[in-house]
């Protein structure tokens, strides 16, 4: 009888031994919850002490309606004003006496919101750069929160000044990437670089206001931060973003730095690999495209097509689009449609001449002289 008990304890002990290993090989959660918060978190805590709320819209919406208790920063606020590159991140003596004019201390519980993300995850980022413990962004921003029907108030709080300062010990560093590593990662592949910008941007067709050239920095990935939200402009679910990544060659294997026009968008992006996939080595690339672009000695890159023979559809700027033939190799070369190449070279069909008895095809560029 003891011999059965024995036997039944020692089972029962290589049982709960055997599910406690397999507990710790299970992956860890990516996500970082503490980062982010509902409307539905947030509703009950409204008006709690040490609890501040950030409006970062303009000062014209702020003032048509905002949450109650919020206040409103705008981003010029926390951005270096004396800095020649736009918006770059305000120095650490400028983000100590703008936080503690707005009643900001360094045990405050800090919230954040826009109505579209970027602007909200800017800030975030520029704190959590400089070592606040406890910001989050508001899933969704203020759309979700009329959305779900909440009070909105056109009053804007009392603001007590505080004391806010900045442990120079804690301030990481590792959140910002340099434009000497950029550069090292274009030449030795050191990083992935992923430039989160809209397609017309990365591939040069528009210059946005601000740079000083079209194009994107060579060998970027492109995927536009907006893709990490849903219609509702609340983050995707972790399966849907970690599919996403991963299919675009984007893994924590490797080092990531991330880019926009401003390192406002890239920021939206950081967020969503640093505290929601939990990807240990991401950095913000703050000067961005208009730092890079005004540098005329970096390399910048226009246009990025892939096709694949045999195939009618291409990639162009990671959009999907279709040509009219398909391409294939004939005697170990490639023949693509004309049509293909002149949107390539952004030529319209006007531009494409066709000389019937010559059997000859002449796309013909416009090229415009610059003003002096």
């Amino acid at each position: 009888m003891l011999m059965k008990e024995r036997n039944s304890v020692i089972l029962i002990l290589f049982i709960l031994t055997m599910f406690a290993f397999f507990v710790m090989l299970q992956p860890a959660e990516a996500s970082d919850p503490a980062s982010v918060i509902t409307v539905e978190q947030l509703e009950p805590i409204l008006g709690t002490p040490g609890l501040v709320i950030i409006d970062v819209r303009s000062p014209e919406e702020y003032g048509d309606g905002h949450i109650a208790g919020a206040i409103n920063v705008q981003m010029a606020e926390y951005a270096d004003q004396n800095n020649p590159i736009a918006v770059m991140a305000a120095t650490p003596e400028q983000m100590e006496a703008m936080l503690g004019s707005k009643g900001v201390g360094n045990e405050s519980r800090i919230v954040i919101y826009d109505d579209q993300g970027a602007s909200a995850t800017r800030l975030w980022w520029v704190l959590y750069m400089y070592g606040h413990p406890d910001v989050k962004i508001l899933d969704g921003g203020i759309e979700k929160w009329q959305a779900a029907g909440k009070p909105m108030t056109t009053v804007a709080p009392l603001v007590q000044a505080a004391q806010y300062k900045i442990d120079r010990s804690r301030i990481n560093k590792g959140a910002v990437a340099s434009t000497e590593e950029v550069l090292a990662a274009v030449e030795n592949k050191s990083a992935l670089l992923v430039d989160v910008r809209s397609s017309d941007e990365f591939n040069g067709k528009i210059l946005k206001q601000g740079a000083f050239r079209k194009g994107h920095i060579p060998g970027s990935i492109w995927l536009e931060w907006t893709k990490n939200q849903n219609p509702d402009r609340t983050f995707k679910s972790i399966p849907e973003l970690k599919k996403m990544y991963e299919g675009e060659g984007i893994t924590d294997c490797k080092k990531i730095i991330v880019y926009c026009q401003t390192g406002t968008r890239s920021s939206y992006t950081y967020f969503v690999l640093t505290q929601l996939l939990g990807y240990p080595d991401v950095q913000n690339y703050d000067a961005s495209w208009i730092g890079w672009s005004k540098d005329e000695s970096l390399p910048a890159q226009v246009g990025y097509s892939v096709l694949k023979i045999g195939s009618r559809f291409y990639t162009e700027g990671g959009s999907e689009r279709e040509m009219d033939v398909i391409p294939y190799l004939k005697d170990g070369r490639a023949f693509v449609p004309v049509l293909y190449l002149a949107s390539m070279l952004d030529i319209v069909s006007e531009d494409i001449k066709w000389d019937p008895a010559g059997k000859a095809v002449t796309l013909v560029k416009a090229v415009y002289a610059q003003p002096t």
